[in-house]
């Protein structure tokens, strides 16, 4: 039996969902969460540094769409790591992206489920649309009883 998990993605009102449906335990998830926070990060600063601020603006404007395309980023990682290290290249000041090359098996889900054992939530700031904090909880179902 796995060890089942949910990712909640929120900024401001909105809200998306994820689920792992093994290895959910925070040592296999937390150092994962990191590597998506930080590609994240440098998809923002890639973006900011090579685009008009009225266009980042306008992209970024959007939170539903916004949070539509980060859980797209931790589901569908490995389009993304291929994408970002070959589409967007750095400039002389910025750190090449690193892959996430993540393990897990996640996928986009519309709520929590009934069966997880773990928590996480990604906090986003609603201005800029950036990873502020992320946290967990464990989570403790009833004893089922004969």
């Amino acid at each position: 039996m796995g060890t089942r998990c949910n990712i909640v993605l929120k900024c401001g009102d909105h809200v998306e969902y994820m689920y792992r449906h093994y290895d959910g335990y925070p040592d296999s998830v937390l150092p994962e969460l990191d590597k998506y926070a930080k590609a994240i990060r440098w998809y923002g600063d890639n973006r900011k540094a090579t685009h008009p601020r009225q266009w980042v603006d306008h992209c970024f404007a959007d939170t539903a769409k916004t949070l539509a395309f980060y859980t797209d980023l931790l589901v569908k990682h490995p389009a993304w790591d291929k994408y970002m290290t070959t589409s967007l290249k750095p400039t002389k000041s910025q750190a090449p992206y690193e892959p996430m090359q993540l393990d897990g098996k996640y996928e986009k889900t519309n709520g929590i489920h009934g069966d997880i054992d773990y928590q996480y939530t990604i906090l986003f700031y609603e201005k800029s649309k950036r990873v502020s904090t992320y946290f967990y909880k464990q989570i403790v179902r009833d004893a089922v009883t004969a």
